[in-house]
């Protein structure tokens, strides 16, 4: 699920970016309507989620990795009003600059990107994450982000995160 925060930073930079409808940008407020947990793409799971929303801006993850693993691929998208804007395809996520610091900061992992098998309890705030990267100023709409991760024999997270943004001078009406 860490790979939900590297997800959701390179989707919001590419909204940022790409937008052309600057009429729906400016200081914003969210909500994180949806969290949900997905199956990878291999038979056998490594991990065992459970979150849990909090005033619909933050989330709890605690997780339970099951065995030593290795994540050697992911697949991040993002999807806005039912089309997908964003696919990341990542190899080697160990090695990439923006995840590497992400899974360091959040799993037991050795020199080899061997996520140690055990307990990890985190919370990620999606409104402060938001502000920190993009200075309170974001365009509006409902987007969803779905992220995995998975090594060669079972796969390490899967979730998708659905967030509200909208104006109104940071204030959610």
């Amino acid at each position: 699920m860490s790979y939900i925060l590297y997800s959701f930073i390179i989707s919001c930079t590419i909204i940022y970016v790409c937008s052309d409808k600057l009429k729906d940008y400016g200081s914003f407020g969210l909500v994180v309507t949806k969290v949900e947990l997905c199956k990878g793409p291999k038979r056998k799971d490594c991990s065992i989620y459970r979150v849990k929303l909090h005033n619909n801006v933050t989330i709890n993850f605690d997780v339970q990795i099951t065995e030593n693993m290795s994540p050697v691929k992911g697949k991040v998208l993002a999807i806005s009003k039912g089309k997908e804007f964003l696919r990341l395809q990542i190899s080697k996520p160990c090695e990439h600059i923006f995840v590497k610091p992400i899974i360091t900061s959040l799993f037991n992992i050795t020199n080899n990107c061997i996520i140690k098998k055990g307990r990890y309890l985190f919370t990620i705030n999606f409104e402060e994450v938001l502000r920190a990267y993009y200075g309170g100023m974001h365009f509006y709409g409902l987007y969803a982000f779905k992220a995995l991760f998975y090594g060669d024999s079972c796969n390490l997270s899967c979730s998708v995160i659905e967030v509200m943004i909208s104006g109104n001078s940071g204030k959610l009406n």
